[in-house]
């Protein structure tokens, strides 16, 4: 059986439904998402990557997966990955097919979401492959799609990412609608 397209981009199947109008329009962050999304060839040229941050629950990732989305619309390729599972499919050298490995399609498509981007005091597991990845994409100037419940201040522990956080991303904080709450 050949893959669908939001397979082929690793979109998980709970936000392949994921539609902007689903956002309540007293959601603070709908407009700045509606921008983005409205601007998406803008954005990834740019490269203009999102920071998506708030707390659980509240459509980080499934705003990341409308845009990645906008993105396939555009005729730009995308790639989504989780950011706990990452630097494992890293070290293991994990295909994404038989010409790539997940590294080097996450190091390479035009547009990448990370999702889950965690950090934890007691645990330091994953943080350089992850750093790593983020300075090679902006390297590279490609975009890149960041969901996190870490307000901007908590990245210093990703040096790359916080480096480059106010020059190659929009931080949006997302908050006002518990999506899994309401879809139960």
């Amino acid at each position: 059986m050949e893959e669908t397209p939001f397979e082929r981009m690793g979109i998980p199947t709970a936000y392949w439904g994921a539609r902007l109008d689903r956002i309540p329009n007293t959601c603070p962050h709908k407009e700045e998402a509606m921008a983005y999304v409205r601007n998406i060839r803008d954005n990834i040229m740019a490269p203009r990557g999102l920071y998506l941050f708030g707390p659980h629950s509240s459509g980080k990732s499934a705003l990341a997966a409308i845009c990645l989305r906008a993105a396939a619309a555009a005729n730009f390729i995308g790639y989504w990955v989780n950011a706990v599972k990452y630097p494992g499919q890293v070290i293991e050298a994990e295909e994404f097919d038989e010409e790539w490995t997940v590294q080097a399609r996450a190091e390479a498509v035009p547009v990448l979401v990370i999702d889950r981007l965690v950090i934890r005091e007691e645990i330091r597991y994953g943080e350089q492959e992850i750093d790593t990845l983020v300075r090679v994409r902006t390297d590279r100037r490609l975009a890149t799609i960041i969901t996190s419940t870490h307000p901007t201040e908590e990245l210093e522990r990703f040096r790359s990412l916080h480096e480059v956080m106010f020059e190659h991303f929009t931080a949006l904080k997302v908050k006002g609608h518990n999506f899994r709450k309401n879809d139960q």
